[in-house]
């Protein structure tokens, strides 16, 4: 994924990503240092039209979902951490 083995976690919906698999990929098909596959690909975020309070939201059905984390404890902890990734700073 990267020389130094560091995490990488997606600057649209805070998760971990795992393997170069995982990765969102560039118009021209490399790898995005930023985003996941689930949130981006060919350069383009896949749910454009989303909002912050969506994506919080969305995250947190889906930690729920695949037993990260209840639901109100993953809401919580994406109110704090979404707002302030990449996507959503800009």
């Amino acid at each position: 994924m990267n020389e130094q083995n560091e995490e990488l976690f997606c600057q649209s919906c805070g998760i971990r990503i795992k393997s170069s698999d995982e990765q969102g990929t560039e118009k021209d098909g490399s790898k995005s240092p930023h985003y996941c596959s689930y949130c981006y690909m060919r350069g383009e975020f896949l749910q454009a039209d989303i909002t912050v309070n969506e994506m919080i939201e969305l995250s947190a059905v889906k930690a729920n979902k695949i037993n990260v984390m209840p639901y109100d404890e993953a809401k919580k902890l994406n109110s704090v951490v979404i707002p302030g990734l990449k996507r959503w700073r800009e």
